[in-house]
C-alpha cells in the first residue's frame, strides 16, 4: 500500500480537533476545565476517534499553537513534538524520529499526508519541511503526529511515523485574508487566501502565497579556510525563493483538491565536492498534485470513501566541479529528475452493535514516469539517463473490537506487492484499558516496511554513485506502552516507553574495489528510549507544556550509537495573556543533547530559547505577531552528512519576524 490508501473525510467536513482555544481557555473556571473533550484524531485508524482510544501516542498541534508560538515553517512547528528533532544542512530540512534521522534520508521513513493525500514523492520518498513543503502553514486546521510503524493502513515510508496536515476549511476561513511577514536576514513572504461555504454548501479555498530570503551575507566554513577558497567565507550564497498556490472545492461529498509548489535555493556548502564559493551551485524542487475524493454514507452504520490522483515532482540541480578540461577549470554538473504517478484507492467503513469498527480498503498506483540523468555541460559527458515506470498495489483490513466496555482490541493485516521487489505483509496489534475515565493504558505492536526508492536503485553520477538494483524492503517491528493520566481537571500527562528494531536497513556503502558509492541492505538498528509530555493550566489563564525524551539509537553490528542521534531532547511552552485576552505572550524553550557526528566526533547539545507576542483582533480585523528566534543568540552546530566536507554545519543565530494578517 503506497501511503494514503484511503481518504480522510473531506477537508471541509474533517472533525476540528476539540481541543478548546487557549484564548478561551484563559477564561475558564476549574468546572469548566473538567469539561475539556479528549482531542479527536483521524490519521491512527483512518477514522474519527478520541486521542485516548487511538492505537498510538498521537500528538495534536492546532492552528492556535502555530500562532502563539511563531512557527514559520512545517519543520519548526514539527519539532516540538515529543521526539522530533529537526537537522538543516542549509539546502533541505530533515525530521528525526526517536533517534533515528540517517544521512541520505530525505525524510524518506516517515510518510507525510495532507488531508489524506500522500505527498512523499516517487523518486526520493521524500517531503519537504521548509519554503519547500507544498501547505502553507497558515492553511493548517491541525497537525497529528502518529508515531510508529503505520504500514497495516499507509503502506510504505511510514516506518517511524506518520505526519497527518489537515488544512482549513472555506467556512473557517470565512473571507478573504491578506497576510505579510518582514524578517530576518532580509526574508519576506505575503499570502493572500479567500474562503467561503456557500448557501448552496460549497465549500471552497483558493490561496497564493509567494516567499524571498537574501539569506546571510557570509557563511564561515574553516574545512575551505584557505586562500584559493576565498579564506572559508561563502558570501551571498544561501538566498531562497519559492512561490504556492492550492485551491479545493467541496460539495455533495466530493472534494477536488489541487496544489503547486516551486523553491529555488542557492547552497553555500559546496556539498558534493562542489568548488567552494563559486556561486552557481543551487537546486529547484516543483512539487504539484491533483486530487478527487469522495465520501458517501451508505447508511446509519456504513460509509464508503476513496480517491483518484495525479501527481508531479520534478527537481533541478546544478553542481560545479574542478576541472582543468572545462571553461575557467569548473564544469558544470546538471542533476535532473522528473516523477509522474496516478492511481485510485477506495475503503469501506462499517460500524457494528455501535461499539466495533471494522474498515477495509484498496489501493493502486502506476508510476508512470521515474527519471533521472546526470550530464556535464562543456565538455559534455552524460553519466545516467534512465527512465522507467513501475507499479504497486495494496489491501488492508483493521478491526476495532470492544472487547468489554473499557477494553478494546484493535487488530490489522496488509499486504502489498511491489513490481520492483515482491510482497510485503505488515500485521498490527493494540489493547487499550481505560480503567477510569481519566486514565489510559495502551499496549502496541506493529510491524511496517520501506520499499527501497528509485534513487537508491537507479542512481549513479559523475561523483562515483553507482546503481543498486538488488535492493529490497527494510522493516521495523516496535513495541511500545503508554499511559494517558489526567490528574485534577487543569493537569495531564502521558508517558510513553518503546522499543524498535530496523532490519535490513539500506544504507550507503562504498566498494573497496573501485571507491564507488551505492546502497545496500547492509545495517540492522535498535532504538529505545521513554517520552514524557505535561501539560497544566495554572491560572489566570497561564497554560504549561513540557517534554522530555530519553532515546538511545544504536547499530547493532557494532552496538556504536547512530550519527545525528541525540539521547536527549527536551522542551518547554509557556502561553500568557497580557492585555485583555487580546495579547498573549508565548514562549519557548527547546534542548537538544550532543549527538554523534559521521567522523566520529560529538556535536555539542543547545538550548534554543524563542518568544513571540501575538495579538487576535488588535483593531477590527487585524491580527499581529512578533517573534524573536534564539533569542540568546546560541551558537549551535548539527552533524553534517556524507555529501560535506563539513562535520558539523553552522545553524542560525538570533533572528526577528513580524507578521500581520487582516481579514476583509
Amino acid at each position: 500500500m503506497l501511503g494514503a490508501l484511503t481518504t480522510p473525510l473531506p477537508a471541509a467536513e474533517l472533525p476540528a480537533t476539540s481541543d478548546p482555544d487557549p484564548l478561551d481557555l484563559a477564561a475558564l473556571d476549574l468546572d469548566a476545565l473538567m469539561k475539556i473533550e479528549v482531542p479527536t484524531v483521524y490519521g491512527a485508524s483512518r477514522f474519527s476517534q478520541k486521542a485516548n482510544r487511538a492505537p498510538a501516542a498521537v500528538t495534536v498541534l492546532t492552528a492556535r499553537d502555530i500562532e502563539h508560538f511563531g512557527y514559520r515553517n512545517l519543520g519548526e512547528a514539527l519539532g516540538a513534538i515529543p521526539g522530533l528533532y529537526v537537522s538543516n544542512d542549509r539546502n533541505y530540512s530533515y525530521l528525526g524520529v526517536r533517534g533515528f534521522l540517517r544521512p541520505g534520508d530525505y525524510n524518506s521513513r516517515v510518510l507525510m499526508l495532507v488531508d489524506g493525500h500522500r505527498i512523499n514523492d516517487n523518486l526520493y520518498d521524500s517531503f519537504y519541511l521548509g519554503a519547500d513543503g507544498i501547505v502553507d502553514l497558515d492553511l493548517i486546521e491541525r497537525i497529528e503526529f502518529i508515531p510508529g510503524p503505520g504500514s497495516t493502513l499507509y503502506g510504505s515510508n511510514a516506518l517511524l511515523g506518520v505526519v497527518h496536515v489537515v488544512t482549513k476549511s472555506g467556512a473557517a476561513i470565512n473571507g478573504l485574508q491578506a497576510s505579510a511577514e518582514a524578517g530576518s536576514l532580509d526574508t519576506y513572504s505575503g499570502r493572500l487566501t479567500f474562503g467561503q461555504r456557500f448557501q448552496n454548501d460549497l465549500d471552497l479555498v483558493a490561496s497564493a502565497s509567494l516567499y524571498d530570503s537574501a539569506g546571510h551575507s557570509a557563511l564561515y566554513y574553516p574545512e575551505f579556510d584557505n586562500p584559493e577558497d576565498g579564506d572559508g567565507w561563502a558570501r551571498r550564497l544561501d538566498d531562497e525563493q519559492a512561490y504556492r498556490f492550492s485551491a479545493r472545492a467541496s460539495l455533495g461529498g466530493f472534494t477536488l483538491t489541487g496544489a503547486f509548489n516551486q523553491r529555488d535555493k542557492t547552497v553555500p556548502t559546496a556539498s558534493y565536492g562542489t568548488v567552494f564559493n563559486d556561486g552557481r551551485e543551487a537546486t529547484r524542487d516543483t512539487r504539484a498534485y491533483l486530487d478527487l475524493a469522495f465520501d458517501r454514507e451508505l447508511d446509519d452504520d456504513s460509509r464508503l470513501l476513496g480517491r483518484v490522483f495525479y501527481d508531479r515532482y520534478h527537481y533541478r540541480g546544478t553542481y560545479p566541479y574542478a576541472d582543468d578540461s572545462g571553461p575557467g577549470g569548473v564544469i558544470l554538473n546538471r542533476d535532473r529528475s522528473a516523477g509522474e504517478w496516478a492511481g485510485a484507492e477506495i475503503q469501506y467503513n462499517r460500524t457494528l452493535a455501535d461499539r466495533h469498527v471494522l474498515i477495509a480498503g484498496a489501493d493502486y498506483r502506476e508510476n508512470l514516469r521515474q527519471f533521472q540523468s546526470n550530464t556535464d555541460d562543456d565538455p559534455p559527458a552524460v553519466y545516467l539517463d534512465d527512465e522507467h515506470g513501475s507499479r504497486n498495489v495494496g489491501a488492508f483490513a483493521q478491526g476495532d473490537i470492544a472487547l468489554l466496555q473499557d477494553l478494546h482490541l484493535i487488530a490489522g493485516l496488509s499486504y502489498d506487492h511491489y513490481s520492483s521487489f515482491g510482497d510485503s505483509v505488515n500485521p498490527r496489534a493494540a489493547l487499550i484499558y481505560h480503567p477510569w475515565s481519566s486514565t489510559t493504558f495502551k499496549a502496541l505492536y506493529g510491524r511496517a516496511f520501506r520499499a527501497p526508492n528509485d534513487f537508491e536503485q537507479h542512481y549513479l553520477s559523475a561523483s562515483n554513485f553507482r546503481a543498486s538494483d538488488q535492493l529490497g524492503p527494510e522493516t521495523i517491528d516496535t513495541y511500545e506502552l503508554v499511559w494517558e493520566q489526567r490528574l485534577a481537571p487543569a493537569h495531564r500527562f502521558r508517558l510513553s516507553a518503546y522499543r524498535y528494531t530496523i532490519d535490513d536497513l539500506i544504507s550507503q556503502t562504498v566498494d573497496p574495489d573501485d571507491g564507488s558509492i551505492f546502497y545496500a541492505n547492509l545495517d540492522r538498528a535498535l532504538s529505545h528510549g521513554v517520552e514524557l509530555a505535561w501539560e497544566s493550566h495554572l491560572g489566570h489563564g497561564i497554560i504549561a507544556q513540557a517534554s522530555y525524551a530519553l532515546q538511545r539509537a544504536e547499530d547493532c553490528t557494532t552496538g556504536a550509537e547512530l550519527s545525528n542521534s541525540p539521547r536527549h531532547l527536551a522542551r518547554l511552552h509557556l502561553l500568557a495573556p497580557i492585555h485583555r485576552q487580546k495579547l498573549f505572550a508565548g514562549l519557548e524553550v527547546r534542548y537538544r543533547g550532543e549527538s554523534r557526528t559521521l567522523l566520529g566526533n560529538t556535536a555539542d547539545d543547545f538550548a534554543l530559547v524563542n518568544l513571540t507576542l501575538f495579538g487576535r483582533e488588535l483593531l477590527p480585523g487585524l491580527d499581529a505577531s512578533a517573534t524573536l528566534y534564539n533569542l540568546f543568540d546560541t551558537r549551535y552546530a548539527i552533524p553534517g552528512a556524507a555529501d560535506h566536507r563539513q562535520d558539523t554545519i553552522p545553524q542560525d543565530g538570533l533572528g526577528f519576524r513580524l507578521k500581520l494578517t487582516y481579514r476583509f
